[in-house]
């Protein structure tokens, strides 16, 4: 919900699955939230993701990178960035921030470049077909 009332909630379900064979991979949350506009205690959130090992993701669509400042917290920042393209949303964006002192920033950024390169190779493999067949 967003609530400084739910952190020791998160708190207990995080050190349930620490516990667990499935541990917390990664909690996302919306900041401020949409439709309520609830903004998170991103402070408590850190804490519990810092003491259970788990990644702190966090979407600022909303707030937008302009206004709030979420980077210092997250592990990776996520942001709809389609309006700043178009106004009549007929594209679609989106952006990935991560934190460089996050704890394994470099392992995820080879994964990201990894997966960002096999997508390129594909959109390379398909539009080449699609040109061949003009």
């Amino acid at each position: 919900n967003g609530l400084d009332k739910d952190l020791p909630q998160v708190r207990r379900i995080a050190q349930d699955a620490s516990a667990s064979p499935n541990p917390i991979v990664a909690l996302f949350c919306e900041f401020p939230s949409n439709p309520l506009l609830r903004s998170p205690n991103l402070v408590g959130v850190r804490k519990n993701a810092d003491e259970f090992n788990f990644l702190f993701v966090v979407d600022e669509t909303i707030g937008n990178f302009v206004n709030v400042d979420v980077l210092k917290y997250a592990d990776v920042v996520v942001s709809s960035i389609t309006k700043v393209f178009s106004e009549e949303a007929n594209v679609m964006g989106d952006a990935v921030y991560m934190e460089r002192s996050s704890r394994d920033f470099r392992r995820r950024i080879d994964v990201i470049n990894r997966n960002a390169e096999a997508i390129a190779d594909f959109l390379r493999i398909r539009g080449v077909r699609q040109l061949a067949n003009l």
